[in-house]
């Protein structure tokens, strides 16, 4: 076991630095809050911005449109500035949330370079460096005007910008000039005009051609502000400098968004994650990625960083961080409570699936494919035996957590698993339930488990985590992609805030991927449908999960008797929804979550199933009431 270390944005600090940490609070706590709620203007940041803009190349940008202001870079890091509230701040300019958050990539590359176990992407630091791949092993040059944060709003021309100008220039609302306004609206301009849709930002594609035509405007999903840009890591100096591996020529293109207005949505960021591998030169035609993990790696700063504690809903496919002290120190002079914040994995890496499976890929649904779930969690605390390998040279570490195991230091290749307070061996650290106190639960100081296998609990202090997707295959050419929902709450205490988190993740989860829809102030659209269906068909139902109500389309290529059942887990049948002869065509129906008797069945999983002459086909659902 190594010594435990402390990590606080990128730095390592000895064990003799925690008396220091930890009277912190007392020496800074009401003058910290006090800077957070004004945030006075830091000339310096003023002076860059203002730079910035002027050459129109802005490095760092802000996403601000509603109660989450979070801050990101072109080179892929997520935060910044820790010293005016980190990287996302919540409400507004006030408390904060995070330090940071980056993406990391780990697998056997299998393109004739060594080591083949490569690891890449970005911790406090990136491997990757601004812009995207041109062609195969060429990309774009990082001091190019054209290598930029891309933000836009609809509304600017017309929209009162004295808010986004404080973001943006990390400056108090009384202290934003009309200079600083007219810099940002320029900047929306400039951005609205150039926006880098031939290089995949996203945009209103009105006729269906791929192409940003004269009537047509950047924007996704009916968002009030997008911000895009791409990043990659073919820089071989930088690309080693992470964790010591040669670049594999990996794209990333990643697009947040948001909406103000919305009551669903106005404490959340969505993000998207595309990766493409384009290649290195010397990278052939047949390479793969093997076995490749994807991880959001997150650094939760929790009001006062020092006594955080964090866990994972494995179903819900939730990683969040919350405070130990109710009210948060940082929170408390305002008169709040402690907050929480969340990572939810709306949308995991598209495989394969089995006849009947429906994954989401662009927002839109593939028939016989899936979305990967959280496949492990890995939770690293203040005092524990994890300590994160030092930049620059190939570890097995990243491997090793990325697949659900004990991540030695420095050590070889592991399958040593992590083992719940019951005794079952899982891949998920901290899956209990922090409200009920059941399961295994972050802050509680033990461990348990043996030479097998291992477990523990830390008190509350410093923490970060790792969201994990895999094994999954990339051959040169592929794209995957990864959404993600950036959730915060305020709550009475820190354990009741993951509770709220876990209510809105899965209220987010009966609105994903009809956004667009919900923001429009509409229902979902069903697709146009042909008029003469050429097979059986039972679609998957939306939303799903679901509260109140769903709805149902099927379709039958010949006249015959239909019968549409709900079942439950138990295979009972509960509602018959159809029991008709119908001719050929294509139909929709609502089912209200009632059984026979009209009443209201409870949550849980559910199966809705259409019998036609022979043909039988069966989907599952879900309540969540």
């Amino acid at each position: 076991m190594q010594p435990f270390h402390v990590h606080q944005g990128g730095r390592v600090l000895k064990r003799p630095t925690l008396l220091l940490i930890y009277l912190l609070p007392v020496l800074l706590g009401l003058s910290a809050v006090i800077q957070a709620q004004t945030i006075p203007l830091n000339k310096d940041i003023h002076s860059n911005r203002v730079a910035e803009n002027a050459a129109f190349r802005p490095q760092r940008s802000i996403l601000n449109i509603n109660n989450l202001w979070l801050k990101l870079q072109n080179d892929g890091l997520i935060g910044y500035d820790n010293l005016k509230g980190g990287g996302l701040t919540y409400p507004m300019q006030y408390g904060g949330l995070l330090y940071c958050d980056n993406l990391i990539w780990v697998g056997k590359v299998k393109d004739g370079r060594v080591p083949e176990l490569r690891t890449g992407g970005g911790l406090y630091r990136a491997g990757t460096v601004p812009g995207a791949i041109l062609n195969k092993g060429v990309p774009e040059n990082p001091e190019s005007p054209a290598v930029r944060v891309y933000r836009v709003r609809p509304d600017y021309k017309e929209a009162d910008l004295t808010l986004d100008a404080a973001g943006y220039f990390d400056a108090a609302v009384t202290k934003v000039t009309p200079e600083m306004v007219a810099a940002v609206r320029e900047q929306y301009e400039r951005d609205w005009k150039e926006w880098p849709w031939e290089k995949g930002a996203p945009f209103v594609d009105k006729n269906g051609n791929g192409a940003m035509d004269p009537d047509e405007s950047p924007g996704l999903l009916n968002a009030d502000q997008v911000a895009w840009f791409a990043f990659n890591d073919l820089d071989e100096t930088v690309c080693k400098s992470f964790y010591g591996g040669p670049p594999i020529g990996i794209e990333v293109q990643l697009t947040l968004w948001a909406y103000k207005g919305i009551p669903e949505f106005k404490n959340v960021i969505f993000k998207r994650y595309r990766l493409i591998y384009k290649g290195t030169a010397s990278t052939p035609v047949n390479a793969i990625i093997d076995s490749l993990y994807l991880s959001q790696f997150v650094d939760p700063d929790v009001g006062y960083f020092a006594d955080d504690l964090a866990g994972c809903d494995s179903v819900l496919s939730l990683g969040f961080g919350y405070s130990a002290t109710s009210p948060d120190i940082l929170y408390k002079p305002l008169g709040w409570q402690s907050p929480g914040i969340g990572y939810a994995i709306l949308q995991g890496p598209l495989i394969p699936g089995n006849q009947g499976d429906e994954g989401v890929f662009n927002f839109e649904f593939r028939k016989e494919m899936k979305n990967m779930p959280m496949t492990s969690f890995l939770l690293n605390s203040t005092g524990d035996a994890i300590s994160e390998p030092t930049y620059g040279a190939p570890t097995c570490w990243f491997w090793n957590q990325a697949r659900g195991f004990f991540p030695y230091y420095g050590g070889p290749i592991s399958s040593w698993p992590f083992v719940n307070p019951t005794g079952e061996l899982t891949k998920y650290m901290a899956a209990g339930d922090p409200v009920a106190g059941t399961g295994w639960i972050d802050g509680v100081y033990k461990d348990w488990g043996g030479l097998n296998a291992y477990g523990f609990s830390t008190s509350p202090g410093e923490r970060t985590f790792f969201m994990n997707a895999g094994p999954l295959t990339m051959a040169l050419g592929d794209t995957q992609e990864v959404v993600i929902a950036i959730i915060a709450c305020m709550a009475s205490d820190g354990r009741q805030s993951t509770a709220v988190l876990k209510y809105n993740t899965k209220l987010l989860r009966t609105i994903y991927p009809y956004l667009a829809e919900k923001a429009a102030g509409r229902e979902p659209a069903a697709p146009v449908a042909p008029a003469a269906p050429r097979d059986f068909l039972l679609e998957r139902n939306y939303p799903n999960p679901f509260n109140p109500a769903t709805h149902i389309r099927y379709a039958i290529p010949v006249d015959a008797t239909v019968r549409l059942s709900v079942f439950d887990v138990l295979g009972r049948e509960i509602k018959v929804l159809v029991d008709a002869t119908q001719p050929a065509g294509w139909y929709a129906l609502e089912w209200n979550g009632t059984d026979d008797k009209n009443n209201l069945v409870p949550s849980g999983v559910y199966f809705y199933r259409l019998i036609v002459k022979d043909v039988e086909l069966t989907k599952k659902m879900m309540i969540v009431r």
